[in-house]
């Protein structure tokens, strides 16, 4: 789904539903520090387009977009 959204859309999508879905779930459990990274690997791959096959360039650094 991410290749029909622009950069910008795709940003605006993570920062608005991905992140207050994580944070909702993750404000009743302590995640441990796997999960964690996990998920910011799949918002970072989601981000950039990237996937199992294709890996993409990565233009921005992930802490500059946070």
């Amino acid at each position: 789904k991410s290749k029909l959204l622009s950069f910008d859309g795709r940003l605006v999508l993570l920062k608005s539903m991905l992140h207050s879905i994580s944070i909702y779930f993750l404000s009743f459990f302590k995640a441990p520090k796997g999960i964690i990274s996990h998920l910011k690997s799949l918002f970072s791959n989601f981000l950039w387009g990237r996937d199992d096959e294709h890996r993409k360039l990565v233009w921005v650094s992930w802490a500059d977009v946070c």
